[in-house]
């Protein structure tokens, strides 16, 4: 008999192997070195893919009889997207199942292993020759006619090989859905780093254009400004000759005048001018003096002038009230002295103090 897959070796019916492998799969979730991305790693990688490909999710507006019962419903989350191109290469394998797979010479280059795994691999299994007939038909291979006996042991053998198919399917169709988005993530990184680089070239020439350029500015500026001195230099050389000139003519002049002049009757001439010069200034600082003085007694005349002019109007002032109430100061005074009187009799009380103060001081 043949030997049959491992399920059926085990005589495990369908629905054991179902539960068995529901709580495997609990297990694997739970298990975070089993697969080397964690299920929100998954949900981020999709997130990602999503964005990547420009896919927007279908949301649908919720009514409130769908919010108030929208836990019991399944939750949708995200799948892998599957191209049309994809889709349609299985389709087309499926219709036509006896097609040879075809594995050109680059696949080995392109995926390399050791012969002794690759051995086990590439064995094509061996078909007995009354089963060959039968094995043209479909798609499976059997090393003998011993699985076809039984009825639930053919039905679970096809259905372990789908399952296995499929099981190894959405690995791949997940591996190269992630790979094109790895292919074009790469790339965009390249054009992202092409662009940095060319960015970060453009700054540094930039700034070397910008040192240059300061470079060549301040060049030019000292150029300008050596080029202003030479010509101040060439200025000043040509005023210096000059200076010279003149200050040989003027030493030519000065002997032919100290030759014609005597030099001792012009050196008192000198001194007689000088003592000359020292007494009109002090005769001019005496006459400031004086004129400081007449503009010192014109002020105080003037205010002089102007206080007996007061005083004059304040008596006329006090002549007439004393004249306008003489006789009512003379009924209630019975005598009012003059001015004169009042000057005399103060100036008399003055010197009765002055004595009596001496006679004090003696004491």
């Amino acid at each position: 008999e043949a030997e049959g897959c491992p399920l059926n070796q085990e005589g495990l019916s369908p629905s054991h192997s179902n539960e068995e492998s529901e709580e495997d799969e609990e297990q694997v979730e739970n298990t975070p070195s089993k697969y080397k991305l964690s299920l929100e790693q998954v949900n981020g990688l999709l997130r990602t893919i999503y964005a990547t490909l420009g896919l927007e999710e279908e949301r649908k507006e919720l009514s409130l009889h769908d919010k108030m019962y929208a836990g019991l419903s399944e939750s949708k989350t995200r799948t892998f997207p599957v191209h049309a191109v994809i889709a349609e290469a299985i389709k087309k394998e499926w219709t036509d199942p006896e097609r040879k797979p075809f594995f050109p010479k680059a696949h080995k280059r392109r995926f390399p292993f050791d012969e002794d795994p690759a051995a086990l691999w590439n064995k094509v299994p061996k078909l007995d020759a009354a089963f060959s007939q039968v094995s043209r038909s479909t798609d499976l291979a059997f090393e003998d006619m011993g699985i076809l006996k039984d009825t639930k042991k053919m039905d679970q053998q096809l259905k372990s090989a789908w399952q296995s198919i499929m099981g190894n399917l959405k690995p791949a169709m997940t591996t190269t859905c992630v790979s094109r988005n790895m292919e074009y993530w790469v790339n965009q990184l390249k054009a992202h780093r092409q662009i940095d680089e060319i960015r970060d070239k453009k700054t540094g020439l930039e700034r070397t254009i910008e040192l240059k350029s300061s470079m060549q500015n301040k060049k030019q500026g000292d150029l300008r400004n050596i080029k202003s001195e030479l010509q101040q230099l060439e200025g000043s050389s040509d005023r210096l000759q000059e200076l010279d000139e003149e200050l040989l003519k003027t030493e030519r002049e000065l002997e032919g005048v100290e030759q014609k002049c005597n030099v001792e009757a012009l050196r008192s001439e000198v001194e007689q001018l000088q003592n000359q010069r020292s007494e009109l200034d002090r005769t001019v600082r005496k006459l400031d003096q004086e004129m400081g003085q007449l503009n010192a007694h014109t002020m105080t005349r003037t205010q002089m002038d102007m206080l007996k002019k007061d005083k004059a109007e304040k008596e006329d002032h006090i002549r007439k009230i004393k004249s306008r109430h003489n006789d009512e100061l003379t009924s209630l005074l019975g005598y009012f002295p003059t001015k004169k009187q009042l000057e005399d009799w103060l100036y008399a009380k003055q010197k009765d103090i002055n004595q009596t103060r001496e006679k004090l001081a003696k004491l």
